[in-house]
């Protein structure tokens, strides 16, 4: 087998998991550790849409260097809820119980991998076979995270979004209205506006902010730049938030603008790796690389 045959491309998504601890004590690598690792040791799962279930499988920590990365297996299944079960060979006969099924087992199970810097506090999901959207992933943490914070903990997920899209919108030639939501960061933000606003948030106790800015009617609509905080808010939204936005441009299908949701565009990411073995090591220099905290 050929160098080329033996690598191995990891596609992935980002979620951007922020520990709140108490008194305002900055989160250790050790206590994202913990976070992590006790949605497989407790065997978390949560419910996401009304057919699809989330468990972690499994979770490994390794040590590179003085840091951490953990790695593991999240599962897709199909919840079995109580109620009734159509007879396929007697279809117009009562439907029956689901009397004889077995406890704790559910159908349809699906394997992603994930990857986790507690540095960087990143979070990698990956896309292979595409069994999970990063929404569902997010969903899934953010639910499972609530079954396990301590006295005094609080935990935000983010979706990390594609900058293209930021740039989509103020790019626009008008820009009708915006409306940003924000969650504190992790001391990460290197933008003056970005950072400025952030510490505002943190020094007002203020753990989610949400500014929706609309346009007087004149036809330049918004001129963000000109906003410094408006501007911090669109810098903070891409790491820790969300931006919602009418835009009118070229593909605008009417005089009334589009609707951009920044949400909807998940930051896109990969490396290669010249074998299956050195994946994890990979993952941890290319997040470390993209987020150079830790």
């Amino acid at each position: 087998m050929s160098k080329q045959d033996a690598s191995v491309k990891t596609t992935f998504n980002l979620l951007n998991v922020k520990l709140r601890m108490p008194e305002a004590k900055e989160a250790s690598q050790d206590d994202y550790v913990g976070l992590i690792t006790q949605l497989a040791s407790r065997r978390i799962r949560a419910t996401v849409t009304q057919n699809i279930g989330v468990i972690m499988k499994r979770c490994i920590i390794e040590r590179i260097g003085d840091n951490i990365m953990l790695y593991g297996i999240i599962t897709r299944y199909t919840p079995l809820t109580s109620g009734k079960l159509l007879n396929l060979e007697e279809p117009d006969q009562s439907e029956e119980d689901q009397e004889g099924l077995p406890i704790n087992r559910v159908p349809n199970p699906k394997d992603v991998a994930f990857f986790f810097s507690p540095s960087n506090h990143r979070l990698a999901i990956s896309k292979r076979g595409g069994p999970l959207s990063i929404k569902q992933a997010h969903d899934y943490f953010v639910k499972a995270f609530k079954q396990i914070l301590k006295t005094g903990q609080l935990v935000d997920v983010d979706i990390e979004q594609d900058g293209d899209t930021f740039r989509e919108i103020l790019d626009a030639p008008r820009i009708k209205r915006v409306r940003i939501e924000v969650s504190y960061t992790n001391n990460d933000m290197s933008k003056e506006n970005a950072a400025d606003l952030d510490q505002k948030m943190k020094s007002g106790n203020v753990g989610r902010f949400v500014i929706e800015a609309i346009s007087d009617g004149a036809t330049e609509g918004l001129d963000v730049a000109k906003i410094p905080f408006l501007q911090g808010a669109f810098e903070l939204a891409q790491s820790n938030g969300k931006v919602s936005a009418t835009v009118i441009d070229a593909k605008s299908p009417t005089k009334r603008g589009r609707t951009v949701e920044t949400e909807e565009h998940p930051r896109e990411e990969s490396v290669v790796s010249e074998k299956p073995g050195d994946v994890v090591r990979d993952m941890y220099a290319k997040l470390k690389n993209l987020f150079p905290r830790g």
